[in-house]
């Protein structure tokens, strides 16, 4: 049988990348990264990407410190 993958989306996964973060938040991904950078926005680097977790996105949208 097939195995067939599903896409995630910003909707469907709890970990985004900073592209995926940037296109849910309608800005470009240097905004992201100096969010990241600034302590704004929590993330992991995991090598040289960094992962995020959605809830931490919406929370920062909440207004959450």
């Amino acid at each position: 049988m097939p195995r067939t993958t599903k896409e995630l989306t910003p909707e469907s996964s709890p970990v985004l990348t900073v592209k995926q973060v940037a296109a849910y938040l309608n800005v470009e991904r240097r905004t992201v990264l100096k969010m990241l950078n600034e302590g704004k926005l929590k993330g992991a680097k995991i090598g040289s990407d960094w992962r995020i977790l959605k809830a931490e996105v919406d929370r920062l949208l909440a207004g959450g410190d």
